[in-house]
């Protein structure tokens, strides 16, 4: 599915239009090129596995990437901005975002970057979050034990809330980089400090309100990232 312009019946109210780009029960497709506005979702996938997302433009919809029982499935290099919500993934494993942009999403009750619920196996890396009221949300991230959540080299900027997490969440945050939100870290019901690892192989995360120091000027600072008001364990 390539190079289309697909957009919805604008007088119909939004939750009446219908979606983009459905994927239901269907296998090893590629969409690329893309452009979808104004749409109920802009790219859903369903029961849909081994499919590759790439260079896709969504904007003005429900949410811009929902991804339901999912798996195995690439994403790189699309665009989901000015939306209720960027990515919902739910219930879906073996995903890749890579090299995506996910920026103005802003709805008041939801208005997620990238969210995620009751995931495995998930690569979150080099992407572009901002400007979001929540960046990334996370819970049940891994959902089965074994399985893996990595969040790297991201930049996770200018949101209300960089990172939101549940308790039910046992993901590795490496050389990510979070700098001009409001919030840094909201931990939901309870200290999430004890499961998730905030550095790898000593690689951190930079921190743009960090008050420590670097004495020996190796590029990494001698005191943690405490981030006051969320929790102590960071």
């Amino acid at each position: 599915v390539r190079n289309n312009h697909v957009q919805s019946v604008l007088e119909f109210t939004q939750e009446r239009r219908g979606n983009g780009i459905y994927l239901h029960n269907s296998y090893d497709n590629i969409l690329e090129g893309n452009v979808v506005k104004d749409t109920k979702d802009g790219i859903l996938l369903l029961f849909a596995d081994r499919n590759i997302i790439r260079d896709n433009t969504v904007t003005q919809v429900r949410y811009g990437i929902h991804f339901m029982y999912a798996s195995n499935n690439t994403m790189t290099d699309n665009v989901v901005s000015h939306n209720a919500n960027g990515g919902v993934l739910l219930y879906s494993d073996g995903t890749i975002f890579r090299n995506n942009e996910f920026a103005y999403n802003r709805s008041l009750a939801s208005g997620y970057g990238i969210m995620f619920k009751d995931v495995d196996d998930v690569e979150v890396s080099g992407n572009y979050i901002h400007h979001n009221r929540i960046g990334l949300a996370l819970e049940g991230a891994p959902f089965t034990p074994g399985a893996f959540v990595k969040i790297d080299r991201n930049l996770v900027g200018y949101n209300q809330t960089a990172v939101g997490l549940f308790t039910t969440t046992d993901i590795t945050f490496r050389e990510n980089t979070f700098a001009g939100n409001l919030q840094q870290i909201d931990a939901v019901a309870g200290n999430i400090g004890q499961k998730n690892r905030w550095s790898e192989d000593g690689r951190g995360n930079y921190w743009d309100d960090y008050q420590g120091y670097d004495a020996d000027g190796d590029g990494v600072g001698d005191l943690p990232y405490r981030y006051a008001g969320a929790y102590d364990a960071l």
